[in-house]
């Protein structure tokens, strides 16, 4: 009995929390503080994710005193505040086509960066494998002057051994021949 009435419990949380879950997700896109887009609308219930730096919520009486107030500012064209508004929506244009390019270079240049390090990275490995091509010849090298090091020193015993065996030969051989003579 006490598991089915947990069992209830569970399911009657989950059945809550399911239909209690927001209608929808928006998103407000990092681009959206230096963009001229229109303004975005959100109602109850939306879940709003904010990928900018600063956003600013007014409600909709605010909005549409807003919108009137711009659109009669831009409808007199002989006004200060018209000319003013002009220029600068002209400035957030040239300012947001800046930064575009901006962006712009600045994705080109991290590329060509990548690329200039994976270039060099290639060139120190091939610096290492040449390295190490010469350092095992270079040990190959010693080896084999060692060993003709080696043999030059025995072909100069045995050329000097020669000598003191034909030497010593050729003393016991007088020694030997002055003996018969003398006797």
């Amino acid at each position: 009995m006490k598991k089915n009435l947990v069992l209830l419990v569970l399911t009657i949380i989950v059945v809550v929390n399911l239909f209690s879950q927001p209608t929808s997700i928006k998103s407000v896109p990092s681009v959206y503080s230096s963009s001229h887009a229109s303004a975005l609308m959100f109602v109850k219930r939306d879940t709003i994710v904010i990928e900018c730096d600063t956003i600013y919520l007014i409600n909709p009486g605010r909005y549409r005193l807003y919108k009137a107030l711009h659109e009669a500012t831009l409808s007199d064209k002989d006004s200060l505040c018209s000319k003013i508004l002009k220029a600068y929506q002209s400035s957030l244009l040239e300012n947001e086509t800046a930064y575009d390019k901006l962006l712009d270079n600045n994705k080109k240049l991290e590329k060509t960066t990548s690329d200039l390090i994976i270039y060099s990275q290639n060139s120190l490995q091939n610096v290492q494998k040449t390295l190490e091509f010469t350092q095992i010849t270079l040990d190959q090298s010693f080896k084999s002057l060692e060993l003709a090091n080696n043999y030059i020193k025995k072909e100069k015993w045995n050329s000097v051994g020669k000598k003191i065996l034909v030497g010593v030969g050729g003393a016991c051989f007088g020694l030997l021949l002055g003996m018969l003579i003398m006797k």
